[in-house]
């Protein structure tokens, strides 16, 4: 007992190396974690980046396409695109992406409506007045 209690009294070079491998260790660890949730968060962006691409393409490209076939032609296009980088994706993932660019395509063009008819009143507005 007194050889441990001397040992921790005074940090030995066995000791400091010891913790200088644990710290190493530690911080190890932590790069790597650190690179994984990186890595992750980069691929979520490029999975939503692809399918707000390939959404908005299939809305210009096939005007007359409706429904389920503009649904298939958008998912056909992304899960192409993905495979290509090394990017899987499930079904469900792939139909949530595509339902949320929808949504947020059409609350754009809402948006957008309601700001030409806002100019339209301020025109009216100003034709009145004159």
């Amino acid at each position: 007992m007194e050889w441990l209690k001397g040992f921790l009294k005074e940090p030995t070079g066995e000791l400091q190396l010891a913790l200088w491998t644990l710290l190493t260790g530690f911080i190890g660890y932590l790069g790597l974690r650190m690179k994984s949730i990186a890595q992750m968060w980069q691929c979520e962006r490029m999975k939503k980046s692809t399918a707000r691409m390939c959404v908005r393409a299939v809305e210009q490209l096939y005007p007359n396409l409706h429904g389920r076939d503009k649904y298939d032609k958008a998912s056909a296009s992304i899960l192409e695109i993905l495979s290509e980088k090394g990017v899987k994706l499930s079904e469900i993932e792939l139909e949530m992406l595509i339902e949320s660019c929808v949504r947020e395509m059409n609350n754009e063009g809402d948006l957008f409506w309601r700001e030409i008819e806002q100019l339209k009143r301020i025109a009216n507005g100003l034709e009145d007045d004159e």
